[in-house]
Order: C-alpha cells, then sequence, then structure tokens
C-alpha cells in the first residue's frame, strides 16, 4: 500500500514464493533455507509480482528493494534470485489470484460496485492469502465467495444477490468447497 502498487500483487507475490519455496524443498541437493533466504525470496516475489502487474516505470525497483533491506542484499543478488525463482518456475508466473476473480465477477454483478465494496472484496482476498485454510483452495472459488461475502457485508439486497448467482450458474456456488469457503471467509471477516 505504501508504494500504491496494485493489491493484486501480495496475493501474487505468495502465490510465486509458495510454489517456489515447494520446488526448493523437494530438491534433494537443496542447501537448508535460512530466515534471510526466506526474507529474500520474499522480497524478490513481490519485486516479480510488481513487475508483472504494474506498467513501466514501476513503484517498486530493485534499489527500493536494497533500501528496504538496509544494504543487506544488493541489487545483484536480487535480481540473480529473480532468475533463479523464474528457472524454477519454469516462467509459470502469472498464476490468476482470488483477486482477479473477484475482478472478473464483478463485471457480472446486477449492480455499479461501490468503492467501499470494491476494497472490502480486495481486504478479504488479503486475509484469505494469509490463512492456510486456503492454500489448498480454488481461487476462483475464493473469489466468488469473496463477493458474495463483501455484498452481503454492504448492505446488498439478497434479491440482488441471487441475481448475481443466476448470472454465475455453472460456477461452483453450491459445491462443498464453496461452502467451507464462505464460511471461513465469514469467521476471518466480520464487518
Amino acid at each position: 500500500d505504501s508504494f500504491g502498487a496494485d493489491r493484486e500483487a501480495v496475493a501474487m507475490s505468495f502465490n510465486l514464493l509458495d510454489r517456489y519455496m515447494a520446488k526448493e524443498l523437494m530438491r534433494s541437493s537443496a542447501p537448508s533455507i535460512t530466515r534471510d533466504d526466506y526474507q529474500l525470496f520474499c522480497m524478490t516475489c513481490l519485486y516479480i509480482a510488481v513487475k508483472v502487474l504494474e506498467p513501466y516505470p514501476r513503484k517498486l525497483s530493485v534499489q527500493t528493494l536494497v533500501d528496504m533491506s538496509k544494504s543487506y542484499y544488493t541489487d545483484e543478488v536480487i535480481e540473480q534470485t529473480e532468475l533463479d525463482i523464474l528457472a524454477a518456475l519454469d516462467w509459470h508466473i502469472h498464476a490468476p489470484t482470488a483477486l482477479s476473480y473477484t475482478r472478473l465477477f464483478a463485471e457480472l454483478f446486477p449492480l455499479p460496485l461501490s468503492m467501499h465494496m470494491t476494497a472490502t472484496m480486495a481486504t478479504i482476498t488479503e486475509i484469505a492469502v494469509s490463512d492456510s485454510f486456503f492454500v489448498a483452495c480454488k481461487p476462483s472459488t475464493i473469489g466468488l465467495a469473496a463477493i458474495l461475502h463483501a455484498a452481503r457485508l454492504n448492505g446488498v439486497h439478497e434479491v440482488q444477490i441471487q441475481l448475481f448467482q443466476r448470472r454465475v450458474q455453472g460456477l461452483p456456488v453450491l459445491t462443498e468447497e464453496f461452502r467451507s469457503v464462505y464460511q471461513q471467509l465469514e469467521k476471518l471477516y466480520c464487518d
């Protein structure tokens, strides 16, 4: 937020970090990962996400990361780590996030979304990123649950919510996974 970067960068950077760490931990020859390594990986994944999502000039530069680390990491180390992460992930870096799905679903909503509802949806999806419950859940399911929960929290009439649900018919609205995701979001985010 302090850099004004797209909030989706948080979800995308955690997605990159999780997938990279899984690959690193599966390598039998991989050295143990230190706290400093993990911090470097986190910063670099955020940097990659911002590069993918933000137009040039970007709001987060390599020099900004060097400064944030109080020069503990150099720009060369960060750039080499970036290349290592990209190579490990075979350059598959833009996985859809729950927030990107809420933005897609918002186009099907029967009413224009207020800024408050849009912010609520973003906050709900950010909360989901920080809870291990959601790791195995589909981002589309989390995104759909987030928009429905945000609509209810923002006082959208149930008739409009039902109209939206009809528009997204065929999506995982009535599955057990959806119900459990929605319930977990309700527990985590109560207005």
